[in-house]
């Protein structure tokens, strides 16, 4: 079974509504086939943050035994590179992320993730 990690930044403030970041993570999951895995933020407060809130030993050690780990956004993949931490970086799935009223680059984006999760 592949032991699949997705990072976040930080927990939202809002609830969670319909056509949420939630939903399109959850759409991308079920594209990919990725119907098991474990979810992290780098960031545990809610709201606004600085960088040093960033739960770099919590990364750590969620990260270890992963086969695969997914970013979502610059935030998460600039802080696993920092830590020497092996990923594929997704944009963040937030519907203000313009990049992903291109469908074509949102299905683009899925495929090559698609392919990244393929373990051999």
């Amino acid at each position: 079974m592949n032991k699949i990690l997705i990072v976040g930044q930080n927990p939202s403030a809002q609830k969670p509504r319909k056509n949420s970041t939630f939903d399109r993570l959850q759409r991308w999951c079920d594209e990919m086939n990725v119907d098991d895995f474990d979810f992290i933020n780098c960031i545990d407060s809610v709201g606004d943050y600085t960088k040093l809130e960033i739960n770099k030993d919590n990364i750590q050690n969620s990260t270890r035994n992963r086969d695969k780990i997914i970013a979502l956004g610059n935030f998460s993949s600039d802080t696993l590179s920092k830590l020497g931490i092996d990923h594929f970086k997704m944009p963040h799935p937030s519907p203000r992320n313009r990049k992903l009223n291109d469908k074509e680059f949102e299905k683009k984006m899925i495929n090559e993730c698609k392919n990244y999760l393929q373990i051999n």
